[in-house]
């Protein structure tokens, strides 16, 4: 799935299209970071020592998410696998939490 699907299901799930603009932005800003912290912390344990302080170093210097997603998926070509996994249970986890309250 997507990265612009997943988004749609979610503002359609969260019924954010109801949102005000401002608000709903910095929720899928917010939403997004959750999910590159997620996937960034399961690749940490994937790499090894050397790797760890080269992944470091680039995060430390980079804050653009579109950039880090690039570098990591094409340095980490499993960071894509780890994205999608994490955006899936993401979306899981939502529909579990409004379908109980709703």
């Amino acid at each position: 799935m997507n990265e612009l699907t997943q988004k749609s299901r979610l503002v359609t799930l969260l019924k954010l299209d109801s949102w005000p603009a401002a608000e709903r932005a910095v929720f899928l800003e917010k939403s997004g970071h959750l999910l590159l912290e997620a996937s960034i912390g399961r690749l940490l344990l994937l790499l090894q020592e050397a790797e760890l302080a080269q992944l470091e170093l680039y995060l430390d210097s980079h804050e653009n998410i579109d950039d880090m997603v690039g570098y990591l998926s094409d340095r980490y070509p499993l960071f894509v696998d780890i994205l999608s996994e994490e955006a899936v249970a993401l979306e899981k986890e939502a529909e579990q939490t409004f379908s109980s309250t709703s």
